[in-house]
């Protein structure tokens, strides 16, 4: 940061050129500021928690497609990436025949994507 010392022997023309550029220079810092909070807006949202993907498949494995309904359900699913809901539904079709509801469907998974916000 730019200090400017005032006294009484400075010249009226060079303290406004000073002002000037600090002016310029916090212009430039604000547009740069501005161009970055841009940038991060637009980066993918960090991935859910691992606990968070976890209750979300457990609520699926449990209750299959009427999990969906639920708000927790809907709320773990909107914290979740494409890529983990992509995962999460790979997990769902792979299930054992004895773990909870067993595999879901082709079109339970397509219930799931359509689920997501």
């Amino acid at each position: 940061m730019n200090v400017i010392a005032v006294h009484r022997t400075s010249k009226p023309h060079e303290l406004a050129r000073e002002i000037d550029k600090l002016r310029d220079e916090v212009a430039r810092d604000e547009k740069l500021a501005g161009e970055r909070l841009l940038t991060l807006k637009g980066t993918k949202p960090l991935p859910a928690a691992a606990m968070t993907v976890e209750a979300l498949m457990y609520s699926l494995r449990e209750r299959g497609t009427r999990a969906l309904a639920e708000p927790a359900t809907r709320r773990r699913l909107s914290e979740c990436s494409d890529e983990q809901v992509i995962e999460v539904g790979k997990r769902l079709r792979h299930l054992k025949p004895h773990i909870g509801r067993g595999p879901w469907s082709a079109d339970e998974i397509r219930e799931l994507f359509r689920a997501m916000p």
